[in-house]
């Protein structure tokens, strides 16, 4: 058996628990975005950007937060 001494047993653990952390977060983040957003708020994100960018000195972005407040409310009612 290999022996190994206690700081290099902290920087494998330390090692570990970040690919650990990478693994999880490169296979769950994925998953949970896509469950998340619908086709309709990727069409709703889109329709904002490419206002953005048509208009780029008027980005506000308090009027994106009420814009998609307002959309959401319409589609709940």
């Amino acid at each position: 058996m290999i022996k190994v001494n206690l700081t290099q047993r902290i920087w494998l653990a330390f090692i570990s628990l970040i690919l650990l952390v990478g693994l999880s977060i490169t296979i769950v983040y994925p998953l949970s975005i896509k469950g998340t957003l619908t086709e309709e708020t990727y069409r709703m994100i889109e329709q904002i950007q490419s206002q953005n960018i048509i208009n780029p000195s008027e980005f506000n972005p308090q009027q994106i937060s009420m814009s998609l407040l307002m959309h959401k409310i319409n589609l709940e009612l």
